[in-house]
C-alpha cells in the first residue's frame, strides 16, 4: 500500500525485477477497485493473460477497502492455479 502516486509510478520499472518472471501490473484507486465486481476479479484470476504470466493489482488507499472486499480478496488468493 502506498499513498504516493509518484513513487508508485517511478518504482514500476523495478517491480518485474523484484517479483521475477513476466508480470502485468494494474493500479486502481480504492473507490475504482471497489466498483469492480468480484466475479470479474475471479474471472481474471482464472484466465491466463495474453501478455504476462501473472498479474498484480496495486490499490492506492487500500486501508479504506470494505470488509466485504477484503473477504473476497482473501477467497481469491486461495484459488488454485490462479494468475
Amino acid at each position: 500500500m502506498c499513498e504516493d502516486d509518484f513513487l508508485v509510478e517511478e518504482s514500476r520499472t523495478v517491480w518485474p525485477q523484484i517479483f521475477g518472471g513476466a508480470w502485468s501490473f494494474e493500479k486502481y484507486a480504492v473507490k475504482e477497485f471497489e466498483e469492480i465486481p468480484a466475479v470479474r476479479l475471479m474471472d481474471d484470476a482464472l484466465t491466463p493473460s495474453l501478455f504476462a504470466q501473472n498479474r498484480a493489482i496495486i490499490v492506492t488507499g487500500a486501508d479504506r477497502l470494505t470488509k466485504v472486499r477484503v473477504e473476497e480478496l482473501t477467497a481469491l488468493q486461495k484459488v488454485a492455479n490462479s494468475f
